[in-house]
């Protein structure tokens, strides 16, 4: 595998430095001695530029993900112990084992609260102030899901082999939701939140945590050199490290030497984490609902703000909310406020941010302050009169005379968080608990494929029903050339012409299936309107619908010898002839195993109806909002492909930018079945009309084939609704 060196961070200096070369020994390394990841920064680029032509053939594969180090002079090497060593004697290179970084959110069993009572604490319920100026924040967490009216600006995922999840749902453990969500929601469903400063903020999400809210170090740093160089205000780490790297402190300087506000979780543990102990940034702690600390709470005088961080209301995938605790969730809380009151003014420094906040807190018992953000805008004209940046300016405005409520008599519900923040209630489907994390989780399973270099991949060769050309049926795909096998299951050919698959049928076969499950019963459900005959073959082959064993691995050829024929003019054709692998079946228990850790938990699952049947409903949920990535057309009435965006990177049709109402819709359609889910009911033609979400821009993206679809399913439905219909709607050309 081709490495490039991407991941570069540097030390900014301002003074000019003068650039040399340097010579590297040889370093004679024990070719079975094991390897390790490390950061590497030099101080200027020629020397960098050495590093890299010495040491090409040991830039790590996290390196590869990067793109903002280059311009910083650092980089990710694999190297032996000893190899390390050569390298840390060298002038001018800091060198740092990539240690771990990780989510301060803590997980829950007991209680829930229903209340936004964290809004009432810090004065923030009614008390955010719309402005014509947006302060940019970057949130560096585990991506954010597009919900609950969380605008994200730009998004730069760093984390290897989710290049193209769906940002539906990229947050594998909602982490990040939960935390933008705090910042920006905007959510106009009665059971949604609406965060603090939703008017006054622009989104930047870096994923960098993984599906266990882990991160090395390299991609933090890579994270924050994005987002200084987007020209970012605000940088939320609700993460941190007990290791003091050098290389993560040249970042936060950095970031600090540009005017961006820096606001990092303290830590849960007493001992105060970094970046949090860095003087460039607020440390931020954690307060209960009864105003104290939390008894997690990092204990240390260099926590300067606290904010309220147990069982704190937040929103998750497709519009649902959960409970989340830690100094995690207490930080979004000072940088939303923060934002606030940097939109009155943008021309304020960001010391200015930064004492407002502290000189308006209420004063808690370990010299902290907890944000009061009606204070502060009370006290705003005041303060601002009378600062002067550079000295002190704790006496300029009176102290805030209120005292710290309580709210620990607030409703509360049943534990909705069991031991991971994506475990909760999802307000259109009802489910509570790992049943959202196993719905979750088989979204991802649909596009799983055997990953050899993952040791902790338990499903075995080809798991999972990736593929668009032998699993169509499950990818939205409604119109192309596709694969198709006789009763051995040898492959007959690739169709000369492309086939109509009904992508609206299709979730509606497999939706009636998981309400099959749901209710015990384990027989072919009848065909609904309007699936094509191949189609209901392929969903009730793949799913073993007459059955209770799991779901067949991914089909494709074996790699069988190839038949050649020579024709009656000699021309010469290839006929394949090699048969798909033995038809086997992933366990239902090895595919919970896989769904829940997708979401970082490793409970057990229990075997039963309703949990096929969820996993079965992930499929239905997967192929629904597929479709509107697989199967759309640009405003010419091209079928938008897999060709790579020159502008993203990213494949057009997975391009969440392009043509970017295709996720509302895609979304409205989901969140529909997820309500049909839960009052039990059979999806409908109407379940998948999309209209009152689409605002043509961009000239406008239809869906090719989606009127003669619906016709198909519902003849009556259509008639009375051709007209939204037809503007939907790109007709096949044969």
């Amino acid at each position: 595998m081709k490495k490039k060196a991407l991941l570069t961070i540097g030390i900014i200096f301002s003074m000019v430095i003068t650039s040399f070369n340097m010579n590297f020994e040889n370093v004679d390394a024990d070719e079975t001695e094991a390897s390790e990841q490390y950061i590497v920064s030099t101080k200027n680029g020629e020397l960098f530029k050495d590093i890299q032509t010495k040491y090409g053939d040991c830039i790590s594969d996290e390196a590869e993900k990067a793109e903002s180090l280059e311009e910083h002079n650092t980089t990710v090497l694999e190297l032996s112990e000893k190899e390390a060593q050569q390298l840390e004697k060298k002038q001018g290179i800091t060198i740092e084992p990539d240690c771990e970084m990780e989510g301060l959110g803590e997980t829950e069993d007991n209680i829930t609260d229903v209340s936004e009572w964290n809004m009432q604490m810090i004065n923030a319920d009614e008390n955010s102030e719309k402005s014509k100026d947006k302060i940019k924040v970057a949130i560096i967490d585990s991506g954010v899901d597009y919900t609950n009216g969380i605008k994200v600006a730009e998004r730069y995922n760093l984390v290897p082999g989710e290049e193209d999840i769906n940002i539906i749902y990229e947050d594998r453990t909602g982490h990040g939701t939960a935390v933008a969500a705090i910042i920006a929601a905007n959510s106009k469903d009665k059971d949604g939140i609406s965060g603090i400063a939703p008017d006054n903020v622009e989104l930047y999400s870096v994923k960098a945590l993984d599906c266990e809210n882990k991160a090395p170090l390299s991609r933090i740093v890579d994270g924050i050199y994005w987002a200084v160089d987007k020209g970012v205000n605000i940088i939320n780490l609700s993460l941190g490290t007990k290791t003091n790297a050098d290389i993560l402190e040249q970042a936060i300087k950095y970031a600090d030497s540009k005017g961006v506000l820096i606001i990092a979780a303290a830590g849960n543990d007493k001992q105060i984490q970094y970046p949090a102990a860095y003087d460039e940034v607020i440390a931020v702690g954690s307060v209960s609902k009864d105003g104290n600390i939390s008894k997690n709470s990092a204990d240390d005088e260099r926590v300067e703000l606290a904010a309220p961080g147990e069982a704190v209301k937040s929103a998750c995938f497709l519009d649902g909310t959960l409970q989340v605790s830690g100094t995690s969730v207490a930080a979004p809380h000072v940088t939303g406020v923060a934002a606030v009151l940097w939109a009155k003014d943008k021309s304020k420094s960001k010391e200015f941010i930064r004492d407002l906040l502290k000189e308006t807190s209420k004063k808690l018992e370990d010299g902290s302050g907890l944000i009061d953000l009606q204070y502060a805008q009370n006290k705003y004209d005041e303060f601002s009169k009378n600062y002067q940046e550079g000295i002190d300016n704790s006496d300029i405005i009176e102290k805030n005379p209120e005292k710290v409520e309580n709210f620990s008599e607030t409703d509360n519900a049943e534990a909705l968080w069991g031991d991971a923040v994506h475990t909760s209630v999802s307000s259109s489907s009802g489910l509570t608990g790992v049943e959202l994390k196993l719905l979750y989780g088989a979204l991802i399973y649909s596009d799983h494929d055997e990953d050899k270099s993952n040791t902790t991949d338990t499903l075995g060769d080809d798991a999972g029903i990736s593929r668009m050309t032998y699993n169509w049926t499950f990818h939205g795909y409604g119109y192309g050339q596709h694969h198709t096998f006789d009763s051995s299951r040898k492959l007959l050919h690739k169709h000369s012409t492309k086939i109509r698959s009904n992508y609206i049928a299709n979730t509606m076969q497999i939706y009636k299936l998981a309400m099959n499950y749901k209710n015990g019963i384990y027989t072919r459900p009848d065909k609904v309107a309007g699936i094509y005959d191949s189609d209901y073959e392929v969903i009730m082959d793949r799913l073993n619908a007459d059955s209770k064993n799991g779901i067949v691995k991914t089909m494709r050829p074996s790699g069988g010898p190839v038949k050649i024929n020579v024709k009656e003019n000699g021309e010469k054709e290839k006929e394949e002839t090699g048969v798909l692998i033995n038809k086997k079946t992933v366990s239902w228990d090895k595919i919970f195993n896989f769904c829940v850790k997708q979401s970082n938990t490793n409970t057990t699952v229990s075997n039963n109806n309703k949990n096929r049947s969820i996993v079965i409903l992930g499929l239905a949920l997967h192929n629904a909002m597929d479709t509107f990535s697989h199967s759309s057309c640009s405003s010419d009435g091209a079928l938008i492909k897999h060709d790579k965006n020159t502008s993203t990177g990213k494949k057009l049709a997975d391009d969440a930018s392009y043509y970017p109402n295709r996720v509302d819709g895609a979304v409205k359609v989901a969140k529909s079945i997820l309500k049909k889910y839960q009052n039990e009911r059979e999806l409908s033609a109407s379940d998948f009309n999309f209209s009152s979400v689409y605002k043509p821009y961009q000239g406008a993206f239809t869906l090719i084939g989606y009127a003669e679809y619906m016709n198909r399913v519902s003849p009556s439905y259509f008639k009375s609704n051709m007209a939204s219909i037809d503007q939907l709607s790109t007709g096949i050309k044969e």
